[in-house]
Parts: structure tokens; C-alpha cells; sequence
């Protein structure tokens, strides 16, 4: 679940060969040293893993060397309903979509794993899951102070006809995006 142990990424920028390294960031910046050296430029960084070693779904949703839970994910979150993109397949350039529950979704990412990825099974992936909305009393995460002046939510959380937000949970095997 958490695949970059490196220091850095390297990346292609701006479809050139010019290569651009995203650095790492191991200790806590001031808020306006981040938001100058990153928010603002939009570059991007990798935030180590100090960051998310108190949230509750890194020491309930992974077993220590990092793979998941599954069990765990059954049997707490089971019966919810995800949203799940076939990464295999395209349709009008985008990835087709359906449901599932998140115990048949974790029970295919066993089976898939189990099996070495296979190529002629599909590669599935948890994608937009309003985990927040349906466990409100499961604080799976705290959001790092960088992020907290979240606008998006910010407008979701004043409007009391509609039950809607932008906090998502992503997850699938590897191979997926």
C-alpha cells in the first residue's frame, strides 16, 4: 500500500527529457516554507512516512511489512458498498466502473496477489470511496497541516440538503494506478 520507500521520484517534466527530482520531505516544514516552496509553485514533494504513522488505518488497515490487512478490512468495513474501476479496460477514455462491496473487493485483491497478478485477470481498483461519509466515527486519518485549509470540503461542510464531500479513500493492488 505505501510503495515509495525511496528518498526521491524521478520524473519527466513537461513531456521533455529534462529529468526533475521530487524531493522527500523527513521533518515537519513551517507551513509557510511548504506553501512557498511547494503550494504555490505547484511542485510537487513526497511526504515521508512520519507524517501518517499515527493514523489509525496505517496500524489497522497494514500488516507491518507494509501489504494489507485484509482481514482486518473484511471484517471492520465488509458489508460497505465501494466504487471500483477496472484498469484493464477503457470506455469513451476512462476506465469503467461498478460496485462492490469491500469484502468481495478485498477477497479479489487476495485471490489476485495470491496468483501473481495474473494478465488475464482484471485489474481492479477502489477509486473514490467516501470512507468519511460512511464510517464518520472512524477517524482513519488526520489530514497533515499542509492540506487543512481545504476549500472543497470547506463548502460541503456548510450545506445541509446534500451530504457530499471530496474526502476519498483510494486503494488496489499493484499494477493499478
Amino acid at each position: 500500500m505505501f510503495p515509495y520507500k525511496n528518498e526521491e521520484i524521478v520524473l519527466l517534466r513537461n513531456n521533455s527529457t529534462e529529468l526533475i527530482q521530487i524531493p522527500k520531505i523527513e521533518v515537519k516544514k513551517t507551513y509557510q516554507d511548504f506553501f512557498l516552496k511547494h503550494l504555490l509553485p505547484n511542485y510537487p514533494c513526497i511526504l515521508s512516512t512520519d507524517f501518517t504513522k499515527h493514523w489509525k488505518s496505517r496500524k489497522e488497515w497494514c500488516l507491518t511489512d507494509g501489504s494489507p490487512n485484509f482481514e482486518f478490512l473484511h471484517t471492520r468495513f465488509g458489508n460497505a458498498c465501494v466504487p471500483v474501476a477496472n484498469c484493464n479496460k477503457e470506455k469513451y477514455g476512462s476506465h469503467p466502473k461498478s460496485e462492490m462491496t469491500i469484502h468481495d473487493f478485498m477477497s479479489y485483491w487476495e485471490k489476485y496477489k495470491q496468483t501473481g497478478y495474473p494478465e488475464d485477470m482484471d485489474c481492479l481498483y477502489l477509486k473514490d470511496f467516501h470512507f468519511n461519509r460512511e464510517f464518520p466515527d472512524y477517524k482513519a486519518y488526520e489530514t497533515p497541516g499542509y492540506f487543512t485549509s481545504d476549500w472543497m470540503n470547506e463548502y460541503w461542510d456548510q450545506r445541509n440538503e446534500i451530504w457530499d464531500d471530496y474526502r476519498f479513500v483510494y486503494m488496489g493492488p499493484k499494477g493499478s494506478w
